[in-house]
C-alpha cells in the first residue's frame, strides 16, 4: 500500500512538472513568433518614431493613439501591457509617439514638443500612421485604439480611412464641453500657443462627426471614476452612434490604472467577435 502510495504522489510531481513545462513551451514560442522592431517615419518633414510588434500569421493588427503629454508607453506603461496582452493573442500592434508630443517627463522619441502641438498635428500623424499601415499589412483588420486625446484623433481618422474598428479609451468626444473648467494647466504647458491649441481643439470637436460613422463598429470604454474625461461623455457619444458598444468600467479612473486586465479583456473580446 505504501509503495502503491509514493507510486502515486511520484505520478503528480512527474505530471506538475509536465504541466510547467509545456507553459514555459508556450511562452517561449509565443515569444520567438512576436518579431518587435522600432519603426521611423517622416509625416510633413518631421520624424514619427513607433514600435511594431508583429505576431506570425496574425489575422488583425491594433494601432494605438495616446493622449496628451503621453508617449508610445502611456501611463503606467498602459501600451506596453496591452502590447503583450494582444500579442499572446495573436494580434499585432503598432505603438508610436505623436510628433509634438515630448514633454520634460515622457519618452516620446518623435520630432516637436508640447508647446507646440495642435489636436489637427495629431490628426494628420493619425491619418499618416494608419494609412502607412495599411500599405504595409494590407490583408490584416486595422483596429484604432484611442486612448483620451488619442480617441479624440481616432474618430476624426475612422471618419476620413476605412478601419475595421474603432476603440475610445476615456476618449475626448466633446472637446468644447471639456473647456467649461480651468483650463490653466494647459496654458502652462503651452503659454505661447495656448490659443491657437484652444481654437483649434474646439475646431475638431470630435462629438459633430457621430453622423459620419454609421459604418464603422465602435467600442467606447469609460472609467467610472474618470475625472479627467468623465464617463458621460461615453454615455453621450454612445447615445449619438446607436450602435456602438459601451461599457464603464467601476471604479476605474483615466488610464484604468487599477483595471487594466478588464479593459484589455473587453477590448480582445470586441475585436475577436468582429
Amino acid at each position: 500500500m505504501l509503495t502503491i502510495l509514493k507510486d502515486f504522489v511520484k505520478s503528480i510531481q512527474i505530471f506538475i512538472s509536465f504541466s510547467f513545462f509545456i507553459k514555459d513551451l508556450n511562452i517561449f514560442f509565443i515569444n520567438r513568433l512576436t518579431m518587435e522592431k522600432p519603426m521611423l517615419f517622416f509625416n510633413e518633414g518631421m520624424k514619427i518614431s513607433g514600435i511594431l510588434s508583429e505576431v506570425e500569421g496574425s489575422k488583425d493588427i491594433v494601432i494605438f493613439f495616446h493622449g496628451f503629454t503621453g508617449d508610445k508607453n502611456e501611463a503606467n506603461n498602459l501600451f506596453v501591457e496591452a502590447e503583450n496582452y494582444f500579442n499572446r493573442e495573436s494580434i499585432s500592434t503598432f505603438r508610436f509617439d505623436f510628433r509634438f508630443s515630448k514633454t520634460n517627463y515622457n519618452k516620446s522619441e518623435s520630432e516637436g514638443t508640447i508647446e507646440e502641438m495642435l489636436p489637427s498635428a495629431w490628426i494628420s500623424d493619425g491619418l499618416f500612421i494608419t494609412r502607412k499601415i495599411k500599405q504595409l499589412f494590407s490583408k490584416k483588420k486595422i483596429h484604432l485604439v484611442g486612448l483620451s486625446m488619442g480617441g479624440l484623433v481616432g474618430i476624426h481618422v475612422a471618419v476620413n480611412e476605412r478601419v475595421d474598428s474603432l476603440v475610445l479609451w476615456s476618449a475626448v468626444i466633446d472637446s468644447e464641453s471639456l473647456l467649461s473648467g480651468s483650463t490653466e494647466w494647459i496654458k502652462n504647458i503651452m503659454p505661447k500657443n495656448y490659443e491657437a491649441f484652444i481654437a483649434d481643439f474646439v475646431r475638431n470637436n470630435p462629438i459633430k462627426l457621430y453622423n459620419k460613422l454609421t459604418n464603422t463598429p465602435i467600442l467606447i470604454v469609460a472609467g467610472e471614476k474618470d475625472v479627467a474625461v468623465p464617463a458621460t461623455q461615453a454615455e453621450k457619444f454612445h447615445k449619438l452612434l446607436g450602435k456602438s458598444k459601451l461599457v464603464v468600467i467601476p471604479e476605474a479612473d483615466h488610464v484604468f490604472s487599477t483595471r487594466k486586465n478588464e479593459l484589455f479583456e473587453v477590448t480582445l473580446n470586441w475585436i475577436k467577435g468582429l
